[in-house]
């Protein structure tokens, strides 16, 4: 099987923005789902389970490709992503015991999302047809995944509703910046024009006199304006 995997930046930068990691040997066994599964014939587990093993970087499932497939995590964790993968916006991590790629089976659509590992991952992968003989002859699967998907929703919903308070907040700081910007402004045009008006006010008197002594130089003899030439300079 060849495999998609990201480049070294793109990686990193995936890492740079995970949670705490999750422990090495943590599996998905004693969760909900296993229990489940444990409860389903070994033979048609068999035939609707495969079990498949990811390196870090791996791209697992790709956004926009043909949902054939869902994933139980059994060991390491992932990230959905959505966007490009060289500046992804992270969706969600998911760790052992949690199932990825559930919703195109659900829908009928292209994934919506690119799954990629974090760690050595190893995944039991369930495909379509298998999927839908599980929901046939166990319902409690799909009471497990929209109970799963309830909590997501109500997750996301939260998230949605912090990121809102966030936005109100950033908007009104901006408007106060703004504000604030606005009135420095109107503080510097007003020292501008009472700073030309002062310049304006000094020269006025001085051209003043500098035709009085103009005009001095005119009417007064040689023999004064000589003794008060120093006077009469500027």
């Amino acid at each position: 099987m060849v495999v998609d995997k990201l480049s070294k930046e793109e990686f990193e930068n995936l890492l740079a923005a995970q949670p705490d990691p999750v422990d090495p040997a943590a599996t998905a066994a004693g969760t909900a789902f296993m229990e489940l599964l444990s409860t389903v014939d070994r033979a048609l587990l068999q035939e609707v389970m495969t079990e498949q093993h990811y390196e870090p970087g791996d791209i697992i499932l790709r956004e926009g490709s043909v949902g054939d497939a869902m994933f139980l995590i059994w060991s390491g964790r992932v990230a959905v992503v959505k966007g490009g993968l060289h500046s992804p916006t992270i969706v969600m991590y998911r760790q052992p015991g949690e199932v990825v790629g559930e919703m195109a089976l659900l829908e009928h659509k292209p994934r919506s999302a690119s799954v990629v590992a974090l760690d050595p991952v190893r995944l039991l992968r369930i495909n379509r047809d298998g999927f839908h003989e599980l929901l046939k002859t166990h319902p409690e699967f799909g009471t497990n995944i929209l109970a799963s998907l309830s909590a997501r929703l109500r997750a996301a919903q939260e998230m949605a509703s912090v990121n809102s308070k966030i936005g109100r907040e950033l908007t009104a700081e901006l408007t106060t910046l703004q504000s604030e910007n606005k009135h420095l402004l109107e503080l510097q045009q007003l020292r501008q024009e009472m700073s030309d008006l002062i310049i304006h006010d000094l020269r006025s008197p001085l051209g003043n006199i500098h035709t009085a002594l103009n005009m001095l130089e005119l009417v007064l003899p040689e023999d004064v304006l000589a003794e008060n030439q120093e006077l009469l300079t500027i």
